[in-house]
C-alpha cells in the first residue's frame, strides 16, 4: 500500500504509505501506466503521527490521501525518491509502488563481475533483496562490526577497474575516523588480488597486509604476503643524488631550510647535474676556504691549493662570499642527514615489474622529498615504453601500467604551493588515459588539495565531511543531491557516497571489512593496562601493610622479605610504585623525614 504522492515530476517526487516506514536508500518500483515500471531510490524519509496540510511536504495535500484510501488519522510514512530512469513527461500521479526484486534492479546495482571488478563493499538499502542474489554475488563482501568480520548482508558494490582506462583517477575524501584509511586499504587489497602494480606512499604505516581479519571464513581469507613489499626511506630506497636536476635539488632544501637568494645563486653556479653529493660538498668547502683566505689581509693569507685557486677564479664574481657558502655547507649537511640519498629505487622497480604493490614508508617530510623523483622515474619509463610501442619500436623494454596511492595527498599536491611532486601528479592526472598510470588520492582535507588534480579524480569516494567548504566541494565535484550533502556530517564510519562516470548514479556504499588486520587500531587505554606492571596485588599490599611504617632507606630489606614471603621478583622500583599506589588509594600516608620518605 504505497503510492506516488502529490505533485510529480521527471526526477524527484514523494511516496506515501500507512503501513510501514520507508528505508533510506532502498530501491522501489513505481507501477506507472504510461511509462511502465520505474525504479526509484529513497533519498529522504519521514514519519508523521497523522496527515495535515501543515505537516505534508510542498506540493502535497490531504485530498490526495483520501483518493487512495490513506487514513488521515493514522500514522503516515513519506519518502522522497529519485527516479533512476530518464523520462520526458511527469510520472502519473497516485501510481502504486512496490518493492523491487533483485532481477528488476540488477542492471542498476551490478556493474562488473567479482572476477574482473573491485569488490569494495555493499550497496546501502539492499538488505531485503540479498537473499535473491545468485551465489556468485554472495559471501564476497563481508562487513565489519565489533572489531571483526561479519557476513555480507546486502548487494555487493563492484567497480570495473578496466573502465578506468577512460576515467582513470580516484579520490577518497573524509575526516579522521570516517573510514577513509580503511577504504584505501580495501582498494589496495583489491589491486593486489588482481596483481595490479601499485606504488603506495605510506606515511602512517597503514599498508600492512599480514594478519587475517578475525571472523572470515577460510574461503574468504586472503594471503597477500607475496603480493607486496615494504621499502623504508634511508634503508631500502633512496634518491641517487647525481640524477637530480637543479630545480629538484633547490626544492629539497625547503625541507631543511630554504635557500636565500645569495645561496640559491651560489647553488645555481656550483651545481652540475651528475655531481655526487660528496663532490658538491667538496666544491662548496674549497670555495669557502678560498673566499675566507681572500677576505683576509694579504699578509695574513695562507696559500690555496690549485683546486681552490681555480674555484675562486671561476666563481669569485658569482658567489657573494664565505658566509653564504658556510650556510650552504650547513644545509647540505642537513640534507644529507635526512638519509634520502641512501640507496636507489631498483628494488621498487623490480616489485612493480613483478606486479606487486611497493609500499614506500617514511615520515611525511621524507616522503614529500623523494616522491617527485620516484613517481617521475617510473612514469617516464611507462611513457617511453608506450610511446615506442605506438611508433612500432620494440627496442624499448616493457614497463607495466601502475597505480599511485597517496595517503595525506594534500601534503604532496597542496592547492597553494608549487613543487615538483605536484607538477608530476598534475601531468599524470592529465595524461593517464594515454599511458595507463592511475592515481588514488586520499585526504582528510579535500579543499586543500590542488584544484586541477581534484577535477581529474573521476571516481570520488566521499566519507564523512564536516566543514562547509569541504561539502561544497563534494557537491560541486560529484553532483550529490541536497539530501546527500546534508547527510555528510553524520555518516557512520565506513559509509560513503561513490560517484563516478563509469556508474549510472551516485551510490550510497558501506565499505567491506579489510581481509587483513589494520595496524595502529589497538585501544591505547587497554594497551596501557596491558603494559602496566600489576604488582599491587592484594597479597603484596597486605604484606606491606604489616611492614608499615617503611622508610625509603629500608626498602631494600623489605624487598628481600617480601619476595621470599610471596614468591615474587619485585624490584625496588616496583616496590616503590606499589607503595605510591597504596598512598593514592588511601592504604597509607607518606611523610618526609630526615631519613627520607616514610610510608605509615
Amino acid at each position: 500500500m504505497m503510492f506516488v504522492f502529490g505533485q510529480t515530476g521527471i526526477k524527484e517526487m514523494y511516496l506515501v504509505s500507512n503501513k510501514s516506514p520507508f528505508m533510506l536508500n532502498e530501491y522501489l518500483l513505481i507501477e506507472d501506466k504510461l511509462h511502465g515500471d520505474l525504479p526509484v531510490e529513497v533519498i529522504h524519509t519521514i514519519g508523521l503521527p497523522k496527515g495535515t496540510d501543515k505537516t505534508l511536504p510542498e506540493g502535497c495535500d490531504v485530498s490526495y490521501l483520501d483518493r487512495v484510501g490513506i487514513d488521515l488519522e493514522d500514522k503516515l510514512y513519506i519518502a522522497k525518491v529519485l527516479l533512476l530512469k530518464v523520462v520526458r513527461t511527469p510520472i502519473t500521479p497516485i501510481s502504486t509502488v512496490r518493492k523491487a526484486s533483485f532481477n528488476e534492479v540488477e542492471k542498476i546495482l551490478i556493474h562488473g563481475q567479482p572476477d574482473e571488478a573491485l569488490t569494495l563493499g555493499v550497496v546501502e538499502g539492499t538488505r531485503e533483496i540479498y537473499k535473491e542474489l545468485p551465489d556468485h554475488l554472495k559471501n564476497i563482501s563481508p562487513g565489519w562490526s565489533n572489531g571483526k568480520a561479519v557476513p555480507q548482508d546486502s548487494v555487493p558494490f563492484l567497480l570495473d577497474f578496466r573502465k578506468f582506462r577512460e576515467y582513470p583517477h580516484i579520490g577518497i575524501f573524509g575526516t579522521t575516523g570516517s573510514g577513509k584509511t580503511f577504504g584505501m586499504r580495501v582498494f589496495e587489497e583489491e589491486l593486489m588480488k588482481f596483481s595490479v602494480p601499485t606504488l603506495s606512499f605510506d606515511p602512517h604505516q597503514e599498508s600492512v597486509f599480514d594478519e587475517p581479519m578475525e571472523g572470515l571464513s577460510d574461503k574468504q581469507k586472503a594471503d597477500f604476503n607475496d603480493k607486496y613489499e615494504v621499502f623504508y626511506i634511508g634503508k631500502d630506497i633512496g634518491v641517487p643524488f647525481s640524477e637530480l636536476k637543479l630545480d629538484e635539488l633547490i626544492h629539497l632544501f625547503q625541507y631543511v631550510g630554504a635557500l636565500s637568494e645569495p645561496q640559491k645563486a651560489a647553488m645555481e653556479s656550483l651545481y652540475d647535474k651528475g655531481d655526487t653529493l660528496a663532490y658538491l660538498k667538496q666544491k662548496v668547502t674549497d670555495l669557502k676556504v678560498a673566499f675566507e683566505e681572500r677576505e683576509k689581509p694579504k699578509y695574513d693569507q695562507e696559500e690555496l691549493t690549485a683546486d681552490q685557486e681555480a674555484m675562486y677564479a671561476l666563481f669569485k664574481n658569482k658567489v657573494s662570499g664565505s658566509a653564504t657558502l658556510q650556510a650552504l655547507s650547513w644545509k647540505l649537511d642537513s640534507l644529507e642527514n635526512t638519509e634520502i640519498f641512501n640507496g636507489d629505487v631498483n628494488g621498487v622497480e623490480k616489485a612493480l615489474r613483478q606486479r606487486k604493490t611497493a609500499v614506500i614508508r617514511g615520515d611525511v617530510k621524507r616522503l614529500q622529498m623523494i616522491s617527485s623523483y620516484v613517481i617521475k622515474k617510473f612514469y617516464k619509463k611507462r611513457r617511453n615504453y608506450q610511446d615506442a610501442r605506438e611508433r612500432g619500436d620494440d627496442s624499448v623494454e616493457f614497463f607495466p601500467m601502475f597505480f599511485v596511492v597517496m595517503d595525506e595527498a594534500h601534503n604532496f599536491a597542496p592547492k597553494h604551493d608549487h613543487n615538483p611532486t605536484k607538477q608530476v601528479l598534475k601531468t599524470i592526472a592529465l595524461e593517464a588515459r594515454k599511458y595507463g598510470v592511475f592515481l588514488i588520492m586520499v585526504t582528510q582535507k579535500p579543499d586543500a588539495l590542488d584544484e586541477a588534480i581534484v577535477a581529474q579524480l573521476n571516481t570520488k569516494v566521499i566519507y564523512r565531511l564536516k566543514t562547509a567548504s569541504e561539502m561544497e566541494l563534494a557537491q560541486k565535484e560529484t553532483g550529490l543531491t541536497e539530501e546527500e550533502v546534508e547527510k555528510l556530517p553524520s555518516l557512520l564510519s565506513g559509509s560513503c557516497f561513490v560517484s563516478s562516470p563509469i556508474l549510472p548514479k551516485t551510490f550510497a556504499v558501506r565499505f567491506r571489512t579489510t581481509f587483513t588486520v589494520a595496524p595502529n587500531t589497538s585501544d591505547p587505554f587497554s594497551e596501557l593496562d596491558d603494559f602496566t606492571p600489576k604488582q599491587d596485588t592484594k597479597e603484596v599490599v597486605e604484606f606491606l601493610k604489616k611492614e608499615l611504617p617503611i622508610v625509603t632507606t629500608k626498602i631494600p630489606d623489605v624487598q628481600v622479605r617480601l619476595n621470599k614471603s610471596v614468591g615474587k621478583s619485585l624490584s625496588i622500583q616496583d616496590l616503590t610504585e606499589v607503595l605510591e599506589s597504596m598512598v593514592q588509594s588511601g592504604h597509607c600516608d607518606k611523610t618526609k623525614s630526615p631519613f627520607g620518605m616514610t610510608y605509615q
